[in-house]
């Protein structure tokens, strides 16, 4: 652990004083890929996932649009539900043994309707999560960020979407954030189950 000085001068008054500023810039440990399935959510409008099938990572967003001519706001629910049981089906659960999800624990929403949307689509994800047996958790924001970064805040979202292209060999464009996001509270899932 690397820790920087600097030398702070107080000009109102005569004395200087020495004060050590201390910033921890860790560099995250290498991410070994166990096996089993594991799923990371990072619930919103745009959901992203990923998945740590037996070291094989895939991941991706699932766009929960809809015709608001046409359909009604429960359509973005409907069509969530159908994307995440799909991937679950495809997986092959339930029955398999060592099959765990984790999703993002947001504690601070810019509005109410991010509010709204992100607890329906988290009950959308345990209720998921329940009628296949499979065990769930929540990973704070800060985790996932110290995690990816070494710090538990970033300025942005493109240093998470530089560290997975980096760690993994992907190539998730900057603006899809929210996989790259998925992709790290899948790996601090996997790392604490």
């Amino acid at each position: 652990m690397k820790k920087l000085k600097t030398k702070i001068t107080n000009k109102s008054s005569r004395k200087s004083s020495k004060k050590k500023v201390s910033k921890n810039f860790v560099k995250p440990k290498p991410v070994i890929l166990s096996k089993g399935i594991h799923i990371g959510f990072d619930p919103g409008t745009k959901l992203g996932w990923c998945v740590n099938n037996n070291g094989v990572l895939s991941c991706g967003t699932f766009q929960c649009k809809f015709n608001k001519k046409k359909e009604g706001y429960g359509m973005r629910y409907v069509k969530l539900y159908d994307s995440v049981v799909t991937l679950f089906l495809d997986l092959g659960l339930p029955g398999e043994e060592d099959a765990y999800v984790s999703f993002e624990d947001v504690r601070r929403h810019r509005g109410t309707d991010a509010a709204h949307v992100y607890g329906a689509v988290v009950g959308i994800i345990m209720m998921i999560c329940e009628q296949f047996g499979v065990p769930y958790q929540k990973i704070s924001v800060g985790a996932a960020k110290k995690r990816a970064t070494g710090l538990g805040k970033t300025d942005g979202k493109t240093p998470m979407v530089d560290a997975a292209n980096r760690e993994f060999g992907l190539s998730i464009p900057h603006t899809e954030d929210d996989t790259a996001d998925a992709v790290w509270i899948m790996v601090c899932g996997m790392e604490s189950h």
